[in-house]
């Protein structure tokens, strides 16, 4: 048999709770299968869920959907339903795994196995036993449990186990992909990234992406989003991640699979490479595989940038107001390093002059290790610059030593910018042109709204720089 694995991250929960996936089958059913008892049916499933004491205690099952607020946080609420959602016109009948992950009730990714509708009614089974919800058919079976924390899931996660109990006839695993208000960035190996023979595909220069984040996606918002305090919190309107898939068989041989989202056409495949399927050892028990992790901060770090200021995309304000606070999520592997932070004024499309009092001084970096929540961000709230609804603003930071570090992932846009400048200059006025660049750096800016607003709203706004 051969796993792939879908591991969720929920949100900044400490203890990641149990997924049920199971999904309702409409249409294209097989003559046989009129009439027969079905082990997937809601009814079936219902009485099953109720011996589940683990299941029943995470889990609200409502008609075919099983329901869970993973993080219940109105600023950032995390929910994850599981099969069909209830549509009011009664084809929820049938399960099969599938999984929905929405936050702050506005944006969403669902994932389903393809071609389960080809199986026999008759043919599939749920066990809920073990603490895991097992989904059985004649060629395949599926098992979905939560991950325990760990090193590269500090918040523990999920596991999707796509069992293939005997050798596939292609080698292209394919699910059905749903979004809704998400964007989807490929990380590159990074000697492709950075077009350069000298780099590996993790480490290039000062810059590190591990192995399970190349090849991966990072997912964001696709449109700007606002945060206000007191209310929604988007920081820099990151969703998550989606790891690079890792394939093991029984005997311990293991591979990357090739991971690919076809957004415009609905598909999520897992290529695996044809070798590794003709030489693994059947059944093949466990794989790492497909992780999806709920953060703030990007997957790959790079340092050494200190002779450099970067300057992320420009954002729009949605309202008129004074900042109140601004952060960076940076971190520090060698000692007494500091870090300068400001916002620019938009100049036709470019940063231009520097926002009065926007820059709070030199930030102390207290952080030796990569921060793991907001609270853990360097950052000031020294800071008075006035914020003009509908004007354009540029973020910016410069390091103070080669050992800082930050946090980032590779984009599409091309509108961010660099330029070299010595630390003692910063901030200052660019001067000249800037270069271009598609990463996106973790930066924000929170301000206050002044008052005359025509609908009632929270005192307090946050302006994302991602």
């Amino acid at each position: 048999m051969i796993i792939l694995i879908i591991a969720l991250n929920i949100g900044m929960i400490k203890k990641i709770l149990l997924i049920i996936l199971l999904f309702t089958l409409t249409g294209c059913a097989n003559t046989a299968d009129l009439g027969a008892s079905s082990d997937v049916s809601a009814t079936a499933l219902a009485s099953k869920y109720n011996l589940a004491t683990e299941i029943k205690s995470k889990y609200q099952l409502d008609g075919t959907a099983l329901k869970m607020v993973a993080k219940n946080d109105p600023k950032d609420m995390v929910r994850v339903t599981v099969g069909n959602e209830p549509t009011g016109l009664g084809a929820e009948t049938e399960f099969e795994p599938a999984v929905k992950i929405s936050r702050w009730d506005e944006v969403s990714l669902k994932i389903k196995p393809k071609d389960l509708d080809k199986v026999a009614k008759k043919d599939k089974k749920v066990k809920l036993e073990d603490g895991k919800i097992k989904f059985e058919t004649p060629k395949q079976d599926f098992e979905l449990y939560d991950l325990p924390a760990s090193e590269d899931l500090p918040e523990g996660g999920y596991e999707f186990e796509w069992i293939l109990k005997e050798k596939p006839t292609t080698n292209v695993v394919e699910f059905s992909i749903e979004t809704e208000g998400l964007d989807f960035f490929y990380q590159p190996p990074l000697n492709i990234e950075m077009a350069s023979s000298a780099c590996s595909e993790t480490d290039c220069g000062d810059s590190h992406r591990p192995e399970n984040v190349v090849g991966s996606y990072a997912i964001y918002t696709s449109e700007q989003k606002i945060n206000w305090t007191g209310g929604k919190e988007y920081k820099v309107g990151k969703l998550g991640h989606i790891y690079r898939p890792k394939i093991l068989d029984s005997a311990g041989h293991w591979v990357w699979g090739e991971l690919n989202i076809d957004i415009e056409n609905k598909k999520l495949t897992v290529t695996i490479p044809q070798d590794f399927l003709d030489k693994a050892v059947y059944p093949i028990r466990h794989a790492a595989g497909l992780t999806i992790g709920i953060t703030t901060i990007g997957g790959s770090t790079v340092n050494g940038l200190e002779p450099y200021y970067l300057v992320n995309k420009r954002q729009q304000a949605t309202a008129t107001g004074a900042m109140s606070k601004i952060q960076a999520a940076v971190w520090d592997t060698g000692a007494n390093s500091y870090i300068k932070v400001w916002l620019y004024n938009d100049s036709s499309g470019s940063p231009g002059s520097l926002l009065a009092n926007s820059y709070p001084g030199a930030l102390f970096i207290s952080r030796t290790t990569k921060p793991t929540q907001d609270s853990e961000w360097t950052s000031s709230t020294s800071v008075s610059g006035s914020i003009v609804n509908g004007n354009y603003y540029w973020s910016a930071y410069h390091l103070g030593d080669s050992t800082v570090n930050v946090a980032f992932d590779s984009g599409s846009n091309g509108d961010s910018k660099y330029r070299e400048s010595a630390y003692a200059n910063s901030p200052v006025d660019p001067a000249g042109a800037m270069e271009s660049y598609t990463d996106r750096f973790s930066i924000y800016a929170t301000y206050t709204a002044s008052g005359g607003t025509t609908t009632p709203s929270p005192p307090q706004q946050i302006i994302i720089f991602d």
